[in-house]
């Protein structure tokens, strides 16, 4: 667990030393759970951050008519349900469900926040790491309101493989299946299939499993 956390953003800058320091004074709680369990649900309050040690997860909400709309797609050192937990009387607006076989540690939000008697100073950069992981939250959700702003899937499609981070040249992984990815855009399964089919045949994008290769860079801008 410890190698996880080193790399999760809300202990960076943070000592190996201190970590196990932390880790040994908050005692957090892991718990596993398998592909499509439930973690977090909807309207259910909650009073732990949670930080993904292995497996994936997604955010997401389902609607009146049982459709659901993936928010955000989380993975290994990724953390969730800082906000809701820090406002205390707010339900959890999403759900969180595990993707893969998953393991998490939960943080009691009270505890994670809060000093010690012996005045560690690693606190305050805990606390700075919050707020960070905070504000790129928010920073995300503004990328997904530019996506789903977009009125066309073609539009909404690109918007969205422009955000994703290249894991080599002109190449983007895209981490859902074809269904979530339409969830994510809010679009017909059908329909997505159909225009990534047409925009391959254009050779301005070859796709492997979900591997995106970008054929023609400049035509792929929103």
């Amino acid at each position: 667990m410890i190698h996880v956390l080193r790399k999760c953003p809300l202990f960076q800058g943070l000592t190996p030393q201190e970590l196990d320091h932390f880790i040994a004074c908050k005692k957090p709680r892991v718990k596993t759970f398998h592909a499509k369990d439930m973690i977090v649900q909807e309207d259910t309050y909650i009073k732990d951050i949670g930080v993904i040690i292995t497996g994936e997860v997604l955010l997401s909400k389902t609607d009146f008519y049982g459709n659901e709309n993936i928010i955000a797609y989380l993975k290994e050192g990724n953390s969730f349900g800082e906000a809701i937990a820090l406002a205390k009387n707010e339900p959890s607006r999403v759900n969180v469900i595990a993707k893969s076989d998953t393991a998490i540690a939960f943080f009691d939000i009270q505890e994670f926040v809060a000093g010690c008697s012996k005045f560690c100073g690693y606190h305050q950069k805990i606390t700075e790491n919050l707020l960070h992981v905070l504000a790129k939250k928010l920073i995300e959700m503004h990328k997904k309101v530019d996506t789903l702003s977009k009125r066309t899937i073609r539009e909404r499609l690109l918007e969205y493989l422009n955000h994703c981070p290249q894991i080599e040249s002109n190449t983007t992984l895209i981490p859902f299946t074809r269904q979530e990815l339409a969830n994510y855009l809010n679009v017909d399964r059908t329909a997505l299939a159909r225009e990534m089919k047409s925009m391959i045949d254009e050779k301005l994008i070859k796709v492997e499993g979900k591997k995106v290769v970008f054929l023609n860079h400049s035509a792929l801008r929103v």
